[in-house]
């Protein structure tokens, strides 16, 4: 593996780290976890508020990326959004009219609209409770394995969209975080055009 490349720790579907995004998780990760970080004692000036947000989850799979992240302008940023969530669109075989018109938006460096947000908001809600559903049917044996692990894979791709296109601090990471996710086991490809579109 060369210099330059990222390490990656891959994480099965099924685990907590790669579970779907309801809307209360889609909250900043420093304002739900608040509690938590108060009993730990104040967070240092010195401390963004919105940096250990972007540390919560994305580094749970390559502090590598991590720090190219943040060292990144938001047009690059954007950029990495735009390659992963292309990526993610593809493979989950992703065809609808609200994604293809969104991610022209997002390609064109445009933010999502209240109402675009609203709606792909929506949509995501929708795919998390399809996933949940055939999850639940596949644990019973009602229906195959595979079918819930690509309404996961949708439904992750979508949350990638949804965040790509919002104007949250901590958008380009949760992106990134949820097209991983998407992805499945070698996100090799995927670390690679990130890491591309951060050059």
């Amino acid at each position: 593996m060369g210099r330059g490349a990222l390490r990656v720790r891959v994480t099965p579907p099924a685990a907590a780290e790669t579970a779907p995004v309801t809307q209360q998780h889609r909250e900043p990760l420093c304002e739900r976890h608040s509690v938590a970080r108060n009993s730990l004692g104040a967070t240092p000036p010195a401390v963004k508020p919105k940096v250990r947000c972007i540390m919560s989850r994305l580094a749970t799979l390559s502090h590598d990326l991590v720090t190219k992240l943040h060292g990144a302008s938001a047009v690059m940023q954007r950029r990495a959004c735009v390659a992963a969530c292309e990526l993610v669109i593809d493979d989950a075989l992703l065809q609808h009219p609200l994604v293809s018109k969104l991610f022209r938006q997002l390609r064109a460096g445009h933010v999502f609209s209240p109402q675009e947000q609203k709606a792909i908001d929506e949509f995501v809600a929708q795919s998390d409770e399809n996933y949940f559903s055939l999850r639940e049917a596949a644990e019973t044996g009602e229906v195959a394995t595979g079918d819930y692990l690509r309404a996961f894979a949708k439904a992750r791709a979508l949350s990638a969209l949804s965040f790509a296109g919002s104007n949250k601090p901590d958008a380009a990471s949760e992106s990134i975080y949820e097209a991983a996710a998407a992805i499945g086991d070698d996100k090799t490809e995927l670390f690679l055009r990130i890491e591309a579109a951060l050059r």
